[in-house]
């Protein structure tokens, strides 16, 4: 089993999350800072793309659902129709 490193540092100028794993021989690797963010804020992105190319008041109210629980942001089931999934 392999031990793993986390440390953020900058590398060639970017900031970074620096990977090492404990293994023969030792494995390392620069994670872009920017790239962690972008692919954390993908799913919403998608969403928010699907949502503005659909015709269709339902549709559009399904999607702001589940943009609404993919920013993990609650509100009451009482508040609006959940829509209809394309």
């Amino acid at each position: 089993m392999s031990d793993y490193r986390f440390q953020l540092t900058e590398h060639n100028g970017i900031p970074c999350l620096h990977v090492m794993i404990d293994a023969q021989p030792m494995a390392e690797t620069h994670i872009p800072l920017y790239a962690i963010q972008a692919a954390l804020h993908r799913p919403v992105q998608v969403l928010l793309e699907e949502a503005l190319s659909i015709d269709g008041a339902s549709h559009k109210q399904w999607y702001l659902w589940c943009i609404a629980e993919a920013l993990k942001i609650e509100l009451p089931d009482d508040i609006a129709d959940k829509g209809i999934a394309p």
